[in-house]
């Protein structure tokens, strides 16, 4: 009981500082197909555990795995993230929205703050998927997903069905 104390603290602070990157977003950001190994672990569970199940059909697979990721592998979670969050500074390293975020970075404390508690990239990621989705979605090549309640003429134009 006393050793699965601290690794329980120790995931649970960890869900506390995962990158902000990918928190409060419906987007996948860990694809199921990109990492086989745990893709297998999770659609093996999917036999055991209905609310993996509703939460595919409701969601959709990569949706579900990316939480499941979140619950079950906080760390390896946040490590991706961080390696994401990576990639996508040096992607706008020399452009105006990298600049704008320095130029931010004097004047917003709780930037700073961010930059202080999980990295300068990270925060960089984060201040991107907030301040500029769209832009954010078309880096990591992320559809919006159609709501299927909406009707055809509450359906933007040129939208796949």
């Amino acid at each position: 009981m006393k050793r699965w104390l601290p690794v329980a603290l120790f995931a649970a602070s960890l869900s506390w500082t995962i990158p902000a990157l990918a928190q409060g977003t419906p987007d996948p950001i860990i694809r199921a197909k990109d990492h086989p190994m745990h893709g297998n672990v999770f659609s093996s569970r999917l036999s055991k555990n209905a609310y993996w199940r509703a939460e595919i059909t409701r969601k959709g697979y990569d949706v579900a795995f990316n939480e499941w990721m979140k619950q079950d592998h906080p760390f390896e979670y946040a490590t991706y993230c961080t390696r994401e969050a990576k990639k996508v500074a040096a992607a706008f390293k020399n452009t105006e929205h990298y600049t704008e975020f320095n130029a931010l970075l004097s004047k917003r404390p709780d930037l700073r703050s961010e930059v202080q508690s999980l990295g300068f990239d990270v925060t960089f990621a984060d201040w991107l998927r907030r301040e500029h989705p769209d832009l954010y979605r078309k880096h990591f090549k992320i559809e919006k997903k159609i709501d299927p309640s909406m009707n055809d003429k509450q359906m933007p134009r040129g939208m796949k069905m």
